[in-house]
């Protein structure tokens, strides 16, 4: 069965519902023997009006091998023949060839271990997958990054790189501003990275198998340095512009004090003397209002004493009254107390009760009868041969000696 050329480097395992790619189905040991299951295009290169696009797994093989030519293919997936067209396949040759030349050439070098990371393969630095620009976006939404080396999110990142390393190959001419904007986008992102540039490259062939990449923590410090030097510069050249506006607002202001002419000084100093004439004459307006005052204060301070006499007056006869009054009412609650007691106790039977010799046998009986609901038996005491006992549901005891005994007979007739 015939079956298109395009690489794809993912792809929809059906059965676990997981993307794969092909790093992690040729690197991870949990993916060992699975490129033989159901595989489609991932939802994202699958266009709307498709169910699906079935795929196929292809291994890494030799081309033009035993001739000046040979070349090397990595394992890849593709579209099996007469299945629809992914979304990948249609934007071909949207980005200029030799840009992407240099990225498969990177990415290449990368999984086959010949393009170390600071004298490291990615195998040894534990990455946990390899992908290039089609098939990633960052979480904002906008980066690309060409190619990027993956680790995992934390806490399952480098520890050195973080989560981890983008590779940008910028060969168009672009700003130092737009690369460090860039840069730190990716940085705040969790990632560390590097920039590569058309001198890097020979031919579409990178000139270098060693690629230096600072940590994520160095990197971002040096952008922050650069930033805080470039705050600097503006505060400076901020502080600058302010001193020359004072300055200049300073000189203004001598100009215009100079422009007041005798003329106007004269006419304010006439309007000063004139104020104060009013003034003068409004304080000895005042002066002889408070001597008024104080005659009419004589007066006042006499009617208000004979104002608190009569209310000192009016206090004590208050307080006479309510002491009356509080005698009164407790002569009459003590009567209603005496008459509500004396219809609910009969006072004289208590008298009585009290005055009365009761037995005291009598008394125990009725406390057990009433109180424990046991009976009272005339049972004679094998100790001091006294009837004064009382049946307890397991033993009888003697109130004359106080001793306990186990009597069955008379247990079970009470």
């Amino acid at each position: 069965m015939e079956m298109t050329d395009y690489k794809h480097l993912k792809v929809l395992h059906v059965s676990s519902g997981k993307i794969v790619s092909i790093f992690q189905l040729t690197k991870d040991i949990t993916w060992i023997g699975k490129e033989r299951d159901k595989l489609i295009a991932i939802p994202a290169d699958t266009p709307k009006e498709i169910k699906e696009i079935e795929m196929c797994f292809t291994q890494g093989f030799k081309r033009y091998e035993g001739t000046k030519k040979e070349q090397k293919i990595l394992p890849f997936f593709k579209r099996k023949s007469g299945e629809p067209e992914t979304l990948s396949e249609k934007r071909v040759g949207g980005e200029g060839e030799s840009h992407k030349l240099a990225k498969n050439e990177i990415y290449t070098k990368l999984f086959n271990g010949e393009l170390k990371i600071n004298g490291k393969t990615i195998n040894e630095l534990g990455a946990t997958d390899l992908d290039i620009s089609e098939e990633y976006h960052s979480h904002s939404g906008h980066a690309i990054a060409d190619v990027f080396i993956h680790f995992g999110e934390y806490p399952n990142h480098n520890i050195k790189y973080g989560t981890g390393i983008f590779i940008e190959i910028q060969f168009s001419d672009q700003t130092k501003e737009t690369t460090k904007k860039r840069t730190l986008q990716r940085l705040r992102e969790g990632w560390s990275g590097c920039w590569l540039n058309k001198n890097d490259f020979l031919d579409d062939k990178l000139k270098i198998n060693n690629l230096k990449v600072s940590a994520r923590e160095e990197q971002l410090k040096e952008l922050r340095e650069d930033e805080f030097e470039k705050f600097l510069k503006k505060l400076n050249s901020s502080g600058e512009l302010i001193d020359k506006k004072i300055k200049d607002s300073g000189e203004l202001f001598s100009q215009l004090t100079e422009k007041i002419s005798k003329k106007k000084y004269k006419e304010f100093e006439e309007k000063t003397d004139i104020t104060f004439d009013r003034l003068k004459e409004q304080w000895d307006s005042i002066i002889s209002w408070e001597d008024t005052i104080k005659e009419q204060g004589i007066e006042l301070d006499k009617k208000e004493s004979c104002i608190f006499e009569r209310v000192e007056e009016e206090k004590e006869e208050i307080e006479y009254l309510l002491n009356k009054k509080k005698e009164e009412l407790n002569d009459i609650l003590s009567v209603e107390i005496k008459e509500k007691l004396s219809k609910e106790i009969d006072f004289e039977k208590v008298v009585l009760l009290i005055r009365k010799n009761i037995d005291e046998k009598e008394i125990i009986k009725e406390i057990v009868n009433r109180h424990l609901k046991e009976g009272y038996v005339n049972v004679k005491c094998p100790f001091c041969n006294s009837f004064d006992c009382v049946a307890y549901p397991d033993k009888v005891q003697c109130f004359k000696c106080k001793k306990r005994w186990r009597n069955e007979e008379t247990i079970s007739a009470s």
